[in-house]
């Protein structure tokens, strides 16, 4: 019996295996090593460098590395939002460089070579499609985003100016900026664990156990019951529930509420962080949260996330000739921007040297034009759903449609931005159309976000 026990769980693990087999595989290299890993062609590490670096924080901002894969040659950006590259039928992205490792005090990389690289078959989704949901019930960026994989260096506090007692650290997950109370879910069916099972973690401050508790709002562990994960949630509020250790816990079952803990200066979010336990390090969550909010939130896949940016920083320009210019198009825009995900545009990240430097920089009373484009089959009538912070000014094919202030001020308990608050009836062309939004900063929360929608409410951006 027991024999028969044994052999009908090594099958399920071997059904899980090819079940579950799509999950990256981790791997490091030297500058001028190479690596064979499965049938994945041979991959070089053939430089690695800093392409952006910040004076006033003494911080990287932005880096690369350069990878001969097969016999092409690619540059991959490192870590935060950069997206993937494909080449020879390999999705690659880099996780870290080890020139990250000697400018934080926090030595939690764990890196023993040059760079870290993320690598699995092109067109693979990085988890089993299904398999899992979004952490949070509310669209991504519905608040203040903190930070972000690698981003906290010289810690700035909105209120309180350099944080000295954080100094030059790493972000090993990921904060979403949240509002008081919002629930957390956990993204898939898992076995709640305890920091106490596993020590080692502990001892190289992957993990904490601050409370105490084997189970705790501060902590709370889900490892994934096929894939060599371990998924981390903290700084909850509370519970929804008393649960126990060993427990199996639902896919999209609710964890607890998101809080004010942790080093954030007080703002309400959620920390998410994902362990990969045979290497025993943490990897970059963004890809796979991008995934699971993709398949979560159909609902938010509408907005326009692609734009010009026109941006004037020093204010060469006077701001109104300047946006009298775009809207003429006798500017031409300084670059190019796309958002990250479908839903709110932090115009923070678009008008960054860096993004992994500018989401840290908080600079008051700054303008930026961005520029959008959508098709229409036929000349009809429309709406344009949009929301903003600060003093917005939307022009739909050079007309100015909307003109606003929204005086609501950031607050943690508060929420200033407001999903579609402004429905705007408008006429659509055949053909391309295009939306500019003007917007000037008034408060930290920097931001818009804008969807293209018939009169019955129906997308036309998908």
């Amino acid at each position: 019996m027991l024999k028969l026990v044994r052999i009908t769980f090594f099958l399920v693990l071997v059904f899980a295996a090819i079940a579950f087999g799509n999950f990256p595989t981790y791997i490091e290299l030297n500058v001028g090593e190479t690596v064979q890993a499965g049938d994945y062609p041979q991959i070089t590490l053939i430089s690695k460098k800093v392409t952006f670096y910040d004076s006033t924080f003494s911080r990287i901002g932005a880096a690369e590395v350069e990878l001969r894969v097969g016999d092409e040659i690619v540059t991959v950006p490192v870590g935060y939002e950069n997206a993937d590259v494909i080449v020879n039928n390999v999705r690659i992205g880099t996780e870290v460089i080890s020139d990250y490792e000697s400018d934080f005090i926090n030595k939690r990389f764990h890196l023993e070579k040059d760079a870290r690289i993320r690598i699995l078959k092109a067109n693979e989704p990085l988890m089993p499609a299904g398999s899992h949901v979004h952490p949070l019930y509310t669209p991504w960026n519905s608040g203040f985003r903190t930070q972000g994989w690698l981003t906290v260096c010289v810690n700035v506090d909105i209120l309180e100016g350099i944080a000295e007692n954080k100094r030059n650290r790493y972000h090993d997950g990921w904060d979403f900026g949240v509002w008081e109370g919002k629930l957390v879910r956990s993204v898939c069916r898992g076995i709640i664990v305890s920091p106490d099972d596993y020590p080692e973690f502990i001892e190289k401050s992957l993990l904490y156990n601050k409370n105490d508790a084997p189970i705790g709002p501060n902590c709370f562990l889900v490892k994934h019951p096929e894939q060599p994960v371990l998924y981390y949630y903290t700084h909850m509020s509370g519970l929804a529930r008393d649960f126990k250790r060993g427990e199996i816990i639902e896919k999209g079952e609710p964890l607890g509420y998101a809080s004010a803990r942790g080093s954030s200066g007080g703002w309400f979010h959620l920390h998410f962080s994902i362990i990969h336990l045979e290497k025993k390090v943490h990897v970059n969550p963004f890809p796979f949260l991008k995934e699971w909010y993709a398949e979560s939130l159909p609902h938010y896949q509408d907005f326009l996330t692609d734009f010009d940016v026109y941006y004037n920083p020093d204010n060469l320009m006077d701001r109104t000739q300047f946006e009298k210019d775009v809207v003429l198009g006798k500017i031409k825009s300084s670059h190019k921007f796309k958002n990250s995900l479908p839903g709110i545009v932090h115009v923070r990240e678009a008008v960054a040297e860096a993004p992994f430097s500018g989401l840290n920089h908080v600079v008051f009373n700054q303008c930026a034009i961005l520029k959008g484009t959508f098709e229409c089959e036929n000349d009809m009538p429309g709406e344009l759903w949009f929301g903003h912070t600060g003093i917005a000014r939307l022009y739909l094919n050079g007309n100015l449609v909307y003109e606003g202030e929204n005086k609501n001020p950031y607050h943690r308990k508060k929420q200033p931005f407001q999903w579609d608050s402004q429905m705007k009836q408008v006429e659509f062309n055949e053909g391309m159309n295009e939306v500019i939004i003007a917007i000037e900063q008034t408060n930290p929360f920097w931001s818009f976000s804008i969807r293209p929608r018939t009169r019955l409410g129906i997308p036309m951006n998908r």
